[in-house]
């Protein structure tokens, strides 16, 4: 789903309540960060102090009601997530969003059922771009690490993924509009999952 717009959006309607404003520009500098780390940026990004823990906490609030009313599949993702379930790949979700999130997330997509493994980054001790999420997922597939493909569309995920021993397929946000540097660790990059479900046959031997 687009969730980097929505969790952006919430952080927007945050930081208007700390009186200031956050730009569209700085979008791409928070994409796949954590919570925390997306709190610094937005100061610095809006020219604010406010304190790290309310501001998070106020961010998943909002992004959780927003996903009630505004989530949307990207294209191709459904077809993609059935496409590998029919062929017999284990499926998980590892992400540096809060467990309740990914739930109510494939709650409203209709997947919960395919992604029976979600690591959140409540359950681990470091976020992307640390490897932990993907290790964790992983190890509770019974999957080493090394025979696992990553989906990502970001940098520091794919800079997890990769940390991780794994093969990263990168799929950058649209509205990424640097798409060239950062995905060095990507085993192949492409524009859309329509595109990586086309490629399937090539993608998974």
């Amino acid at each position: 789903m687009d969730s980097e717009w929505i969790a952006f959006q919430a952080w927007q309607e945050v930081v208007e309540g700390y009186g200031g404003r956050l730009e569209d520009s700085a979008f791409a500098g928070v994409v796949g960060l954590t919570q925390e780390h997306s709190a610094e940026y937005i100061m610095e990004s809006a020219g604010l102090r406010f304190d790290v823990a309310e501001s998070c906490e106020r961010a998943w609030e909002r992004t959780i009601e927003r996903l009630k009313t505004e989530i949307k599949p990207l294209p191709g993702s459904i077809e993609l997530v059935r496409a590998l379930a029919a062929r017999g790949c284990p499926l998980a979700i590892a992400s540096n969003a809060i467990t309740p999130y990914i739930d109510s997330a494939l709650v409203g997509l209709g997947l919960t059922d395919f992604f029976p493994i979600r690591v959140g980054i409540d359950q681990v001790a470091r976020g992307k771009p640390e490897p932990d999420v993907y290790l964790s997922a992983a190890g509770r597939l019974g999957i080493d690490p090394r025979g696992c493909l990553a989906v990502e569309d970001s940098r520091v995920g794919v800079q997890a993924a990769a940390a991780a021993g794994m093969r990263v397929i990168a799929v950058p946000d649209r509205r990424d509009l640097d798409k060239a540097n950062g995905y060095h660790d990507a085993w192949r990059i492409y524009p859309s999952l329509v595109a990586v479900k086309e490629a399937l046959d090539e993608i998974i031997l």
